[in-house]
């Protein structure tokens, strides 16, 4: 808000109110474009910030490239560890497998031996019971 001031005098007040309006006419005869006219003129600091600003897109660039091949590897490294575990893994259960396949062959030959073995001991009992028997019938007659 302007100063107001209290005049009491009509020639002074047309005085003031003209000195205020010359004030205004100055500052707006001076203000000036804030935009650039000129396109084809760039000043040096321009140039200086779109080489700065280069330089930081390049670095951020060559950076991100090293990270990428970093990452890269990870993942390279990673399912080479996996293929190699799985190897294991299945190589394990394939030896896991023999061996279980290997004692169950083993247990089912075993088996087979006592059932001919028991199967031997019945056959001889029998026979030695019939010979008893035999013996006996013999006695008796």
């Amino acid at each position: 808000m302007k100063n107001v001031h209290i005049i009491t005098n009509k020639i002074v007040e047309e005085r003031v109110k003209e000195y205020c309006r010359k004030i205004e006419e100055k500052k707006l005869k001076n203000v000036k474009a804030t935009i650039q006219i000129d396109r084809n003129k760039i000043s040096i600091n321009n140039k200086k910030k779109l080489y700065l600003e280069k330089l930081k897109n390049d670095e951020i660039e060559r950076n991100n490239n090293i990270l990428k091949k970093k990452l890269e590897h990870i993942n390279k490294r990673e399912k080479k560890d996996v293929s190699v575990l799985k190897q294991a893994t299945l190589q394990h259960l394939s030896t896991n497998k023999k061996n279980f396949l290997f004692e169950n062959i083993k247990k089912a030959k075993i088996k087979v031996e006592k059932k001919k073995i028991n199967h031997v001991n019945v056959n001889s009992t029998l026979n030695d019971n019939t010979v008893i028997k035999n013996v006996r019938n013999i006695m008796n007659k």
